[in-house]
């Protein structure tokens, strides 16, 4: 091991990034560390972005950075390349940045539709949710695509604003259906559509214009308002040419170490890894508890490669999301889009506030619950 201070570049500045310099620096590791983002911001918490979109602050979630003197960070820096051979990584100035550890936090952007016409808006980001935040202030219509989980949170907060919403579903016919399954996400539609959301299934968007878009099946329609939410991209091409599995995302191995590359982990939103639970299945997770596990355990699979301590145990944990809609907090445990095919109500109603399990070959895989905080745990314990 080298005499001097371990040199650590994390490449990402969001949650999961935060985490794994707090991890390390609890490690006992001699070492600097630099925190290289491309956002103009500190890490913030995300969430909010989508769920408090227009009744919160959603630029007041920062989080409280470590007190250390170890840890520089550098907002507004694009890492555009890198060789994971020698350790260096090349920023969009053309500076260099030289390594002995290396944390891989680069998350996901939102995947664009390749339609001609005017760039509707997304919503990933801190300034995303500024941009949206203002449009909707004097917006009556709104067209949302995207009929997955994080298109309808947004299509329920933008009806709780008095905006009339229409949503494109996609090849689904269900909005929501690859994550809750058809009972469910046809109960929440119906939900959905008593508060007035307008939704196209079975069409495409062919393009857009400055008064909305028009789809595949001949109708046009107009909004003030279009976003789209057609899911993530994960920001792996600064790593290319390393002979890395990129494949929709970075492989990482059940410790989130990097197989091939001595000395660099990953964590958050964009890596994969061998879920165990799942047996062996290589799984992404998006969502913010994962974010935090993640860092977490990278950082100590890292510190323990630098100072040659014993590996800490596999990276296993419980994949959990919720999201907020109509009113009803729609908590999920596991992976219930492994289920989809077979789900049934394990209590209450569909109408109601039920909880449903989501099984793969009789094994359950996943849970979801509406409105019913008291028995998360219980479920929590059969997975």
């Amino acid at each position: 091991m080298p005499e001097r201070s371990s040199r650590i570049a994390v490449v990402g500045a969001g949650l999961a990034a935060l985490r794994a310099v707090e991890s390390l620096l609890r490690s006992g590791l001699d070492c600097r560390i630099v925190v290289l983002g491309d956002e103009p911001h500190l890490p913030y918490s995300r969430p909010p972005l989508s769920k408090d979109l227009l009744s919160g602050d959603v630029g007041s979630a920062s989080f409280r950075l470590p007190d250390s003197d170890h840890v520089r960070w550098r907002t507004a820096t694009r890492v555009v390349g890198a060789d994971l051979g020698a350790r260096r990584l090349r920023l969009a100035d053309d500076e260099t940045v030289d390594y002995d550890g290396l944390v891989v936090a680069t998350g996901v952007r939102a995947r664009r539709l390749p339609l001609p016409g005017p760039e509707p808006l997304t919503l990933r980001t801190l300034d995303d949710a500024a941009v949206l935040r203002e449009r909707a202030a004097g917006a009556r219509t709104a067209l949302v695509v995207g009929g997955g989980v994080l298109g309808c949170e947004l299509a329920s907060s933008l009806t709780d604003a008095g905006i009339a919403v229409q949503v494109v579903v996609g090849p689904d016919e269900i909005p929501m259906q690859p994550v809750l399954g058809a009972s469910l996400a046809a109960e929440l539609r119906r939900r959905h559509e008593e508060r007035g959301t307008v939704f196209h299934t079975g069409s495409a968007v062919l393009g857009y214009s400055a008064t909305g878009a028009w789809l595949s099946d001949g109708t046009e329609v107009r909004a003030d308002l279009v976003v789209e939410t057609v899911g993530s991209v994960p920001n792996t091409e600064w790593l290319a040419g390393n002979g890395l599995d990129l494949s929709g995302g970075l492989l990482c191995d059940d410790r989130l170490g990097v197989a091939g590359a001595p000395g660099v982990v990953g964590c958050g939103d964009v890596v994969r890894f061998p879920s165990q639970r799942y047996g062996g299945r290589r799984v992404r997770v998006e969502h913010w508890a994962h974010a935090s596990e993640s860092g977490r355990h990278a950082g100590r699979t890292l510190a323990a490669q630098l100072t040659g301590s014993p590996a800490p145990p596999p990276f296993d944990p419980l994949p959990t999301f919720w999201t907020d809609q109509l009113g009803v907090r729609i908590q999920g445990l596991g992976l219930p889009g492994l289920g989809t095919a077979d789900h049934r109500v394990l209590d209450g109603q569909l109408s109601g506030d039920p909880v449903l399990g989501y099984h793969d070959r009789e094994t359950l895989v996943g849970v979801v619950l509406l409105n019913r905080p008291e028995v998360v745990g219980s479920y929590r314990a059969l997975l």
